[in-house]
């Protein structure tokens, strides 16, 4: 019995053995990534580098402008002390992951708390006395402009209680070009996210609270100067985008924009608007590329990054792993840069890479690995498009409120226009679809159906996407 045993533990153990080198000798030779074939692949230093050549910190920078926005109101954002730092932080040469970790524990977050902990609760306190007027509707029968208005007592109040950061937020908005230093640490050959960003969450505070002032004061009268100012941050939120490195960036610079556009799109639908804003937002919004909504350079980042985790597990085939991430990286950013009327397939169905009943006897750990950590970003290409499809339907309501002829429908009025010809809905590849009984102009969404102008939450994929165009006879 003994012996018996003994035989089918060696036999479990031979089996094993010849498993494991089975998976050490069947793996694929290093694989090419397809997305990033202009740049230098050849190591994660080089990649990086070629990706993104260093950038100086200036004090021009609409980056470091943005770095410096979160100060506490007290500290001179334009001080020598805070740009040296600044640049140490920054410098390849000698940053590190734990000189800046120090930085961070014993100086930054010690520093910065306390004042953003009582912004925070203090905005809190505003809203509780009042509605979430900071957020644009999601319904087409809402309008942000008539929700700013009925709470306007709270925007002022809001007002008074950014005011001192408000002031450096205009600066912001006012640079001529936004390049992200942020400094991907490597040490030892290997990419370290150590180095610190920005501040997101108060620059939402500041982008809400700045459009949402100048909602109320166009609407108030203040038309074409309120208008301009929500144009000039919308400009510099496209820069982020553009110039921004890691995807965290990337989204909120989306964000930020679409709160724009929101608010612009409120301002022509009001009943006095003047014929010069809608004259305004056509001579100053021009074609938006793909730099300016995509994520192309972001997600490289991360495809990249994520595509060279190593195990020495002779289950973890370390070449076909990674083929897995990149193919992965590669067709999500294909996707973005493709209109989704062309897509064959649609990017938000997952590759399952254990298929099969036997899918475990090659590279099971990478399978595992790659399923596990598997990112739904499919919701980064749902964003994207769905600013470009608001971007360019807030062009065409501006042409459409200005050469709104009450003689002929809405449908007859939106056919003459220059816009709405030349610019379809990268959904369907047709003409965005006007809903009479809803008021509002739409795009089929990523989904690619027509749900009828379904409004609601935009963060689902079965959502259109649109905005409402409230026509009045002037």
């Amino acid at each position: 019995m003994k012996k018996l045993l003994l035989k089918i533990i060696l036999i479990l153990i031979a089996i094993l053995f010849l498993w494991a080198g089975f998976n050490i000798v069947s793996d694929i030779s290093d694989p090419g990534f397809v997305a990033g074939k202009e740049y230098d692949t050849s190591s994660v230093v080089n990649f990086l580098n070629n990706l993104f050549p260093p950038v100086p910190v200036t004090r021009e920078n609409g980056f470091y402008k943005l770095w410096t926005l979160a100060e506490p109101p007290d500290v001179d954002i334009d001080s020598d002390e805070l740009f040296e730092t600044q640049k140490k932080l920054n410098n390849p040469e000698t940053a590190t992951v734990q000189g800046i970790k120090d930085w961070e524990d014993n100086t930054w977050n010690k520093k910065k708390s306390k004042f953003n902990k009582d912004l925070t609760k203090k905005r809190g306190e505003i809203f509780k006395k009042s509605s979430s007027w900071d957020n644009y509707p999601q319904f087409a029968n809402k309008d942000w402009g008539r929700m700013i208005l009925k709470e306007k007592k709270f925007v002022l109040e809001m007002q008074q209680l950014m005011s001192p950061l408000m002031t450096r937020y205009q600066k912001v908005i006012d640079t001529e070009y936004f390049e992200d230093y942020t400094l991907i640490v490597i040490e030892k050959g290997k990419i370290n996210f150590a180095a610190p960003i920005p501040n997101l969450l108060t620059w939402i505070y500041l982008a809400k609270q700045y459009t949402s002032f100048n909602l109320l004061n166009a609407i108030e009268g203040d038309w074409v100067n309120a208008t301009s100012r929500l144009i000039d941050h919308l400009e510099f939120s496209k820069k982020t985008i553009k110039g921004g490195k890691t995807l965290i960036m990337n989204l909120v610079g989306k964000a930020v924009t679409k709160i724009s556009l929101a608010a612009i799109a409120s301002i022509m639908n009001q009943p006095d608007c003047p014929s010069e804003v809608f004259e305004l937002v056509l001579n100053r919004l021009g074609n938006i590329d793909y730099s300016e909504y995509g994520s192309e350079k972001p997600l490289l980042v991360e495809g990249f990054f994520t595509s060279h985790q190593k195990s020495k597990n002779p289950f973890w085939q370390n070449n076909r792993t990674k083929k897995y991430s990149f193919d992965f990286f590669s067709r999500i950013i294909e996707s973005e840069k493709t209109l989704p009327y062309k897509w064959k397939s649609s990017p938000n169905d997952t590759e399952n890479v254990k298929k099969g009943f036997f899918w475990w006897v090659q590279n099971p750990l990478g399978k595992i690995f790659f399923s596990r950590f598997h990112m739904n970003l499919s919701t980064v290409i749902l964003k994207s498009i769905h600013l470009k499809t608001l971007y360019d339907m807030v062009r065409i309501s501006a042409e459409l409120h200005l050469k709104y002829d009450p003689e002929k429908s809405v449908q007859e009025n939106l056919n003459s226009l220059n816009l709405y010809k030349t610019l379809p809905d990268p959904c369907s590849g047709q003409p965005y679809v006007w809903h009479e009984g809803k008021q509002i102009l739409y795009s089929f969404g990523v989904d690619k159906d027509d749900d009828g102008g379904k409004d609601g939450p935009l963060q689902s994929w079965d959502a259109d996407f649109f905005i409402p165009v409230h026509l009045y006879i002037k």
